[in-house]
């Protein structure tokens, strides 16, 4: 065995060893990150035993796989790490039996009381008013006010609209002959 041969015997001994405790780190975590840190030297160690199998072999076509399992490590780093959130230390830490039956129990609390308000409120719309006032119909804004009145309910001494002018009858905008007597003869001019 050449001195050559050697070296390539001890880097692959050494990636195999490399990939066995990254693989114990993915094992135990404790977190995501701990783990995609270990994944990727486990990559690492993978794309290193294959560098050795091509220099020992003398297989170049095994040069693609080198560069599709760099690729697809870079990738999955990227992904993971951009979706990645932070984890508070209380959820690190295991629970005991009686804090695990609070936590279940205050949610099943929290999910009864959420159906409660939501038949409250489809029994309060089934029979005709909103969540608001108890009335029907929506609220627009102005409607809900004390001082609006809708337009069925004016009073009729606030004078009449008629499509040629505003409420008082006085046309919106100037017309051709709005200002002229439109009386039809000489004595109603007064011109008798």
């Amino acid at each position: 065995m050449s001195p050559i041969d050697i070296l390539h015997l001890v880097t692959a001994a050494v990636a195999v060893l490399s990939g066995v405790l990254a693989l114990y780190r993915m094992s135990i975590g404790p977190g995501l990150l701990d783990r995609t840190v270990a994944t990727d030297v486990l990559t690492a160690c993978g794309i290193g035993i294959l560098a050795v199998m091509v220099v020992w072999w003398q297989r170049v076509d095994l040069g693609v796989l080198l560069v599709i399992l760099a690729l697809t490590a870079f990738m999955t780093a990227v992904v993971v790490t951009r979706y990645a959130v932070r984890e508070d230390a209380s959820s690190k830490r295991i629970l005991t039996h009686e804090e695990a039956e609070r936590q279940d129990r205050e949610r099943a609390e929290a999910e009864i009381a959420a159906e409660q308000a939501e038949l409250e409120e489809a029994a309060r719309l089934a029979r005709g008013g909103t969540a608001e006032d108890g009335s029907a119909g929506g609220d627009t804004g102005d409607e809900g006010d004390e001082g609006y009145t809708g337009p069925d309910e004016r009073d009729e001494d606030e004078g009449d609209t008629r499509p040629d002018g505003g409420p008082d009858g006085s046309p919106d905008h100037e017309q051709p002959g709005a200002g002229e007597d439109r009386s039809s003869g000489p004595e109603e001019r007064g011109e008798a």
